[in-house]
């Protein structure tokens, strides 16, 4: 969730160092929750809040995303 929550906020802005920033920081957060996950020995367990976070995201890449207004000069074909 926090991986997400700073490339979201950091690709918000524009500019190539914005993303570049954002990524970086996506791979550092990566990086340091997996070799977490892996030195610790950490097995998964059910979570309810796991799974509705889940659930709340899929449905939001499923749902339909309104299409800005097609300016006047474009040509449909």
């Amino acid at each position: 969730m926090g991986a997400s929550t700073v490339v979201i906020r950091e690709l918000s802005g524009t500019g190539e160092d914005r993303r570049r920033v954002g990524f970086g920081l996506l791979a550092v957060s990566l990086l340091v929750q997996s070799t977490w996950v892996m030195t610790h020995g950490f097995r998964h367990h059910h979570s309810p809040l796991g799974i509705g976070w889940t659930a709340v995201t899929a449905a939001l890449m499923h749902a339909p995303v309104p299409h800005p207004p097609v300016p006047r000069w474009t040509t449909h074909c």
